[in-house]
């Protein structure tokens, strides 16, 4: 329960930080070398496990830049309860956060806002969304993605750590926010 309320006020912060600010590079560092960091500290954190690991983990995380970027004094108050979700997840203490779980925040947060029905998500786009990550960062989005004996035709494990669903759930956002132009461009009849 505990690591659904970070997530939860991740999402709402990301949402409420900075509604007309686009993604940019954040320290004047690119997008890509974000990535590159983020799985660093991913590979870092799955040999040693500490909580060294776990905050420049989340510290990597928070860095990426998002549409909705968590601001510094939110990311502050969020971030020693995410490192501690996180690093009970890797000690087995916690389940994790389901995909359905995302599914349900974003929804009701679109309906408590008021938001466009295209905001609203579903199973099968976190889904998506989580794979196409996996591609990106395979190391951090990867991380107990696979059951430890898993049979061939198995799905993939639908549960992922808290910051892995902050991660999504930014991520998500983005998605969900490049669509308004995209539909906006198709409504006005341009191409």
């Amino acid at each position: 329960m505990r690591a659904r309320a970070v997530v939860a006020i991740c999402a709402a912060a990301s949402y409420l930080a900075a509604q007309n600010l686009r993604p940019q590079p954040r320290n004047g560092i690119p997008l890509e070398s974000h990535s590159h960091l983020l799985e660093s500290c991913a590979r870092t954190a799955a040999i040693t496990g500490d909580k060294d690991s776990a905050n420049a983990l989340a510290d990597a995380i928070i860095g990426v830049p998002h549409r909705f970027t968590i601001q510094p004094d939110i990311a502050s108050l969020i971030k020693p309860h995410a490192v501690n979700a996180e690093l009970s997840f890797w000690q087995g203490l916690h389940r994790g956060v389901d995909e359905a779980d995302i599914v349900s925040l974003i929804n009701a947060f679109a309906d408590r806002f008021g938001l466009p029905e295209y905001v609203k998500t579903s199973a099968s786009q976190v889904r998506i969304l989580r794979m196409e990550g996996f591609l990106v960062n395979p190391i951090f989005l990867g991380r107990g993605m696979a059951q430890e004996k898993r049979e061939v035709g198995q799905q993939i494990k639908s549960t992922m750590s808290p910051l892995q669903a902050i991660h999504v759930i930014q991520t998500l956002v983005d998605q969900k926010f490049l669509i308004r132009p995209i539909r906006s461009l198709l409504q006005n009849g341009t191409r």
